[in-house]
């Protein structure tokens, strides 16, 4: 333990550096051997140079720790900032937050105090005062003994917190937590910013010049019409279906269902929901259906969504009809489905009657490719 904490202070020494392959080289085999250590994730996650990687080590940090300081927070922007992809929603997902109860009106999207410009959020004066000089072969103090030690004189501990600089100490503390404190900048932004930089850069030049080569081939065709160019208004190919085309006897009854269903959405979820019936496998699928952009409230609109819609799956008369029910969030300007998932109507019944945790019922979603 003695030696892993140490080497938990070297890679920490070696990001105040800008040391960080150097430091991944350390920290990598501790969260191979020790995946329970939070503290080495969050050294990961401040080392890493790719968003995909830092996202996964911060996740890691709160399912281990879920009030781990200022880990929410930079996860946070991280997603603000790089929105995450299809493949990456599932891993935000399995952050266990404490479930909240559903909003009675449309969701507020947190909003955050963003690092200004050119500043670099991983250095600050206080990160002296963590790794100070002291006696070298005195051992780095875990976060447990520092919180209990905070009282002591700082001359005796070099790793104690000085009560000037905090007025309260979190339950659980971060031994690294100044890596994200912005008061004495001593860096620019580092390369994986020069480089997505340079990638937004291209992006927007490419876009540009598509949205030329589309005005220019409008302008040459005379006889282009305005139904021709028309945004679709069900992108993703989620093509909603009549459900008298389905069961004709029990149309009546689908349609309330569908109506009623639509009215929480619009309340619980989002006010831009919708939904509709998709044919399935031997049957319909009820979908609720969200028209956002990419950002960090996916993951709770999928979730609201499924808890408004996974209730249906229970009503008896429908059981040979409704046999699936999914959500589907879309970038319905760009024609893009940012997140598409569907769960049999036995397994959505099974999380209403709460049979089975939320988590659970998550991991018998189909994720439906867009």
């Amino acid at each position: 333990m003695a030696n892993e904490q140490k080497d938990l202070e070297k890679a920490y020494g070696l990001i105040q550096k800008d040391r960080l392959d150097e430091a991944l080289t350390i920290l990598k085999p501790i969260t191979q051997a020790n995946p329970d250590n939070a503290d080495a994730w969050w050294l990961t996650a401040n080392a890493a140079s790719e968003p995909r990687d830092a996202r996964r080590a911060l996740v890691n940090v709160l399912k281990l720790k879920p009030k781990y300081p200022k880990a929410r927070d930079l996860l946070d922007k991280l997603n603000e900032m790089y929105p995450p992809r299809d493949d990456e929603l599932l891993m935000m997902l399995e952050i266990e937050d404490i479930e909240p109860e559903l909003p009675s009106g449309p969701l507020d999207e947190a909003t955050f105090d963003l690092e200004e410009e050119g500043e670099d959020t991983y250095v600050t004066s206080d990160i002296d005062s963590l790794f100070s000089a002291g006696d070298e072969e005195d051992e780095f103090e875990p976060v447990s003994e520092r919180a209990s030690a905070r009282v002591r004189d700082e001359e005796d501990d070099p790793f104690a917190i000085a009560e000037d600089d905090f007025a309260t100490v979190a339950e659980e503390e971060d031994p690294f937590a100044s890596l994200l404190a912005e008061e004495s900048p001593r860096r620019r932004t580092r390369s994986l910013r020069s480089r997505l930089t340079v990638i937004a850069a291209a992006l927007a030049l490419i876009a540009l010049l598509a949205v030329i080569l589309f005005v220019f081939v409008l302008g040459g065709d005379e006889d282009t019409t305005t139904e021709e160019v028309n945004v679709p208004s069900d992108p993703g190919d989620l093509v909603s279906v009549d459900a008298a085309s389905v069961s004709a006897d029990k149309a009546a009854e689908l349609e309330s269902v569908r109506l009623t269903t639509e009215q929480e959405a619009k309340v619980l979820v989002d006010p831009s929901a919708e939904v509709v019936y998709i044919r399935a496998e031997n049957g319909l699928a009820l979908m609720v259906r969200v028209c956002t952009v990419p950002g960090p409230n996916i993951p709770q609109l999928v979730q609201n969504g499924f808890r408004v819609v996974a209730p249906r799956s229970t009503i008896a008369a429908l059981s040979a009809e409704l046999t699936m029910v999914g959500v589907s969030i879309q970038d319905c300007t760009n024609q893009d489905v940012l997140y598409r998932a569907m769960a049999a109507s036995p397994d959505a019944a099974a999380f209403t009657n709460n049979s089975t945790d939320y988590a659970t019922f998550q991991k018998t979603w189909q994720n439906i490719e867009s």
